[in-house]
């Protein structure tokens, strides 16, 4: 017998019009009905009715895959049923047997797989940590190649064990663990800079270097060295600054900056520079503020490298 083709899936008189379809009136009976009610004459009705309950009963086989248990229904042995999604196979012929209950005619189709065990076969978890002492988990590829870069790594170093046991660094056997020094390894250490943290502040490099800083408030501008520029009468008032520390030989440069004003004191700011000389002093420079604010209070900041 070949196999049959995929079927279309459609009832039977499922788009009658109304009253073209009736339920046969006794499906036990069957067509024997028609002699007693319609003369052996089905009429449209039953035709269509009779079809239609056909073609319902096998899409819904189709639909299910396995049919539902009934109650009414006698079931053979091994036949399969469906029961609150479960599927189950009959032991032995039965009738009105609750799957579900009724363990001596019934049994899962598919039972629960055990868990696995070092003497027993089941379904087993994955991890991937490499210091479980589990024997209920099986490893994963992760933690295998971690376990084997582990045993690469140790396995180079007993190798190369001897060579370093040989090796020094700045005269200092590699026996065991070692303490190294920032002249071992040609670096520069804590102590060999001389820093104060603050304002002002300093910071004395290894190279001799040496960096100043400072915010200096300054005296309100006095009426000195007056000058009218365009009508605009601006005061230059000089300042000596003396430093956090004296340069042992020289200053070499320097840089001052205005602080800003807040924004109510804007005004304070337009036409206001400052300026600075080094003088070749070694402990101090000298700053000029030239503004045409007289009595402006004026903050400068300071930045001066030296040697």
């Amino acid at each position: 017998m070949k196999i049959q083709e995929k079927p279309d899936y459609l009832i039977f008189a499922e788009s009658a019009k109304k009253g073209e379809v009736s339920a046969f009136p006794d499906i036990s009976r069957g067509w024997g009905i028609t002699i007693e009610q319609t003369g052996s004459k089905p009429p449209m009705e039953w035709m269509n009715g009779a079809f239609n309950r056909v073609d319902k009963n096998m899409l819904y086989l189709l639909q299910q895959g396995v049919p539902e248990w009934c109650e009414t229904v006698k079931y053979p042995a091994n036949a399969i049923i469906k029961y609150n999604g479960v599927l189950y196979t009959a032991i032995a012929e039965n009738d009105n047997s609750n799957p579900a209950t009724s363990t001596t005619k019934w049994k899962k189709t598919q039972e629960k797989i055990a868990n696995a065990s070092t003497s027993q076969i089941g379904v087993v978890k994955l991890s991937s940590s490499t210091n479980s002492t589990s024997e209920t988990e099986a490893a994963t590829s992760l933690a295998v190649k971690y376990a084997y870069d582990l045993a690469g790594q140790a396995k180079w170093h007993a190798t190369n064990n001897a060579a370093q046991k040989t090796q020094k660094i700045n005269g200092k056997q590699l026996h065991g663990d070692i303490s190294l020094s920032a002249a071992d390894v040609g670096a520069l250490s804590k102590s060999d800079f001389n820093t104060r943290i603050g304002n002002p502040g300093f910071e004395i490099m290894p190279s001799g270097l040496i960096r100043q800083w400072g915010t200096v408030q300054l005296p309100p501008v006095g009426d000195y060295n007056a000058v009218i520029i365009n009508g605009t009468k601006y005061y230059t008032n000089y300042h000596q600054i003396l430093l956090p520390i004296a340069f042992p030989h020289n200053s070499d440069s320097v840089n001052v900056t205005m602080a800003c004003g807040t924004m109510d004191l804007q005004s304070v700011m337009f036409g206001t520079f400052a300026t600075a000389n080094l003088n070749g002093s070694p402990s101090r420079f000298t700053v000029a503020i030239t503004t045409p604010v007289l009595g402006a209070s004026l903050t400068v900041h300071y930045e001066i490298i030296g040697h």
